[in-house]
């Protein structure tokens, strides 16, 4: 599925204007692949005119690859609405929903914060194996155990980096 999600990304190019798109998305194939890849990635189901295939495209489009792939291949789930937040920095880039999760942010968590286990609706069988050798890391590095997240600079006012 993934696969599907990059070629669509890949068309980002072809269509020149709004007005291509828009003949564009009046291809029923191209409806049915934007209704399957906005159902299981962006949790939503597209149906009606075409203003909203052209709104769950671009949702599509500015969706990170990278992050999906990291988030599928994830041994964890949380339940759903729980958020964990850092207890021990109280760090807020550190807070962890479904929708950001990682191994290694779950391990921080399980590691920091022993009680949030019940938080989880799915947990690898070896838990308790990889919350060991995650702390282990961080003695034999001397260093905290965080993950480390890409901060963003801020925009400037004319939009430069």
């Amino acid at each position: 599925m993934l696969d599907r999600l990059k070629e669509l990304q890949a068309t980002r190019h072809r269509y020149g204007s709004g007005k291509e798109l828009r003949a564009a998305l009046s291809d029923p194939a191209l409806r049915a692949e934007i209704a399957a890849l906005s159902r299981r990635y962006l949790h939503r189901t597209v149906t009606g005119c075409g203003d909203c295939y052209m709104d769950a495209y671009f949702a599509l489009l500015a969706l990170d690859t990278d992050r999906i792939m990291e988030k599928e291949q994830c041994k964890f789930a949380l339940k759903a609405g729980v958020l964990l937040s850092d207890c021990v920095n109280f760090d807020v880039s550190l807070n962890m929903t479904n929708a950001n999760i990682s191994d290694s942010l779950a391990l921080y968590h399980l590691s920091t914060n022993p009680n949030c286990r019940g938080k989880f609706s799915r947990l690898p069988e070896n838990v308790d194996e990889m919350i060991e050798e995650y702390r282990a890391r961080g003695k034999e590095t001397g260093t905290d155990t965080a993950p480390k997240r890409k901060r963003r600079k801020p925009k400037t006012q004319d939009g430069a980096l």
